[in-house]
């Protein structure tokens, strides 16, 4: 294309549901006289495509662009998003390289690329109702909502260290203005991550230190009596260590720590911080055969909700078992499951340690990956999902 390099391509997908989660379903709640029906989106039948193009201009520029839509009977999303990368070979080339020049050296230190796009998303504007036919609270129909973004990764080729820059702003009025009754919302996020790794003989480690800020301030829809705006803006401090370490004969351990403080400082939660903590490791074995892959991992998410001193915990934990097997043409199958232990998920009060809701989550899967051509790669598979709940509070 104008003598230019260029990558073209696309996906298709199929979905639909099955079972006793099809179009929403009627629960009676222990300790209420009425039925409460839980409006779910029909995920049936739905047909989503995806078609993206990269064009080269010059050996360190290059456009992108990718279209996504999505439909069913009560969904209809379309997503665009258009812009460029930029590939440096050092600071010079996006700084300044005068300096360089007049020195003669070159700083060849840094390697990274930087992404300028422009998103626009265009999600259901479905309404949801209650037992009576009102609006039930949920998510506010908007119009498309703009998302000029962009991202930056840099290398340090002298030191261990990378770095990786987020930004974006959020805009439901930006190039076309608000429909009628139609109330304004926007997003935004700065994330600041350095990612350390390094390798050994035995394996490999490192760690990701991040700071993340969002805020976001969207209308939420409460039937008759209209809608009210709810606001967010937190900081967020990430510790993410992980590590693998190979014991021989097969086996090595695996472990990926991910630990987050969140400040609250607008909205409901004002003045809140929560710290959420989401740890998993365990053992990997590939000596049963040599294209065999097994994992058996322990996870655990917990959660410190600080409200005003009245504090909650929020806890989950599952063992998580892993098989892979590949047939040596680029195809493979996985099974997959995971199993509740202990409580399962459940919330208590700190002081009183009494717990106020469990729920246990079983899961099975398996899924088929199977290179068709070039460029095209198919995929099929199943889930198998049962979730039991038990409400302290109401018996």
């Amino acid at each position: 294309l104008f003598g230019k390099k260029y990558i073209v391509g696309g996906n298709f997908e199929y979905e639909t549901e099955l079972g006793n989660i099809k179009d929403g379903k009627v629960l009676k709640l222990q300790g209420l006289s009425q039925k409460h029906r839980i409006e779910t989106t029909k995920m049936e039948n739905m047909l989503s495509y995806n078609i993206f193009a990269s064009l080269n201009l010059t050996e360190d520029f290059s456009l992108l662009g990718s279209y996504t839509s999505t439909k069913s009977k009560e969904y209809d999303s379309d997503s665009l998003t258009i812009g460029g990368k930029y590939k440096f070979n050092s600071v010079g080339d996006v700084v300044n390289t005068y300096f360089d020049n007049l020195s003669g050296n070159k700083n060849d230190r840094w390697r990274g690329t930087v992404n300028i796009l422009l998103e626009a998303e265009d999600d259901s504007d479905r309404t949801y109702f209650d037992m009576d036919g009102n609006p039930y609270p949920g998510d506010y129909a908007a119009s498309t909502l703009y998302v000029p973004k962009l991202t930056m990764s840099l290398n340090d080729l002298k030191s261990k260290w990378s770095y990786y820059f987020e930004g974006y702003y959020k805009d439901n009025e930006m190039f076309q203005g608000l429909k009628t009754n139609e109330a304004e919302q926007h997003a935004t996020r700065v994330h600041l991550e350095a990612r350390w790794n390094d390798t050994f003989s035995r394996g490999r480690y490192g760690i990701n230190i991040a700071y993340r800020n969002e805020t976001s301030e969207k209308p939420q829809n409460y039937g008759k009596k209209g809608f009210r705006e709810v606001k967010r803006g937190v900081h967020q401090i990430r510790l993410t260590p992980n590590f693998i370490y190979n014991l021989g004969n097969g086996f090595a351990l695996n472990g990926s720590f991910t630990n987050i403080y969140e400040y609250n400082y607008i909205g409901d939660k004002e003045g809140q911080g929560d710290f959420i903590m989401e740890n998993q490791g365990g053992i990997d074995y590939s000596g049963l055969m040599p294209r065999a892959f097994m994992r058996l991992n322990l996870f655990r998410e917990d959660t410190w909700h600080d409200h005003n001193n009245a504090t909650e915990r929020k806890r989950l934990t599952q063992i998580r078992p892993t098989f892979r097997y590949f047939f040596g043409n680029g195809a493979y199958t996985q099974l997959e499951a995971r199993f509740p232990i202990y409580n399962g998920g459940y919330s208590n009060e700190t002081r009183t340690q009494i717990i106020k809701s469990e729920n246990y989550e079983t899961r099975y899967g398996i899924k088929y990956i199977q290179p068709l051509a070039p460029g095209l790669t198919g995929t099929i598979g199943v889930t198998l999902l049962t979730i039991k709940a038990k409400n302290k509070a109401t018996g």
